[in-house]
């Protein structure tokens, strides 16, 4: 299925095409890249691609970013238009959390 993916606290220094095909990228084929710079302004304040998902599988939320000589970034992923089809215990689109029959897992 294909998602519009919202990629979130993205340094400002990292806010490129080249940054979105590749975060994109490790979550499915990337089939459209949003232009977030028009007139050479920022025009948004995330990196927003359209992706060819498994929605059989849970959906990634967050994502660490490694840079080169500096600290890793945690990015915060969003998806677009699934609000009321996708379960926020477990992550997977077709049921809420409310008729989520999966455990829930805690990290410490």
């Amino acid at each position: 299925m294909e998602l519009w993916m919202q990629m979130h606290d993205v340094p400002l220094s990292h806010m490129s095409r080249f940054t979105a095909e590749t975060i994109g990228g490790k979550f499915g084929g990337v089939v459209e890249v949003e232009d977030h710079v028009v007139n050479n302004l920022l025009h948004i304040s995330y990196l927003r691609t359209k992706n060819f998902m498994d929605i059989i599988k849970p959906l990634p939320t967050d994502i660490w970013m490694s840079r080169l000589n500096l600290p890793m970034v945690w990015i915060s992923l969003r998806y677009e238009r699934i609000r009321n089809s996708c379960c926020l215990r477990c992550g997977i689109i077709g049921h809420n959390k409310h008729e989520c029959n999966k455990p829930v897992t805690i990290a410490s």
